[in-house]
């Protein structure tokens, strides 16, 4: 999911891993067109808990957006939000 703020662009990527039974979801914010890493976090699930993809990328997004301003996690949320609604001419 790629969204614009201050004349930059940003990609919200999602990996979802297990290891030795535990599984977690990493969320990552990259700087285009380099792919540096601006921040990245991740949410566990807990052996006892069902695994869903979408707790795990709602969560790991809360863990990384929250240390950036406020205008740049409405905007990064609103890119998540809308990610399935098709574009229109």
């Amino acid at each position: 999911m790629k969204f614009t703020y201050g004349n930059i662009e940003y990609k919200i990527c999602f990996q979802h891993q297990t290891t030795g039974g535990n599984r977690h979801t990493y969320c990552r914010i990259l700087v285009l067109p380099e792919r540096s890493i601006l921040v990245e976090d991740d949410a566990y699930c807990h052996t006892i808990d069902n695994f869903s993809r979408a707790i795990g990328r709602r969560l790991s997004l809360i863990r990384a957006l929250r240390s950036l301003p406020k205008d740049f996690r409405r905007v990064a949320w609103m890119c998540y939000l809308h990610r399935f609604v098709p574009a229109t001419n």
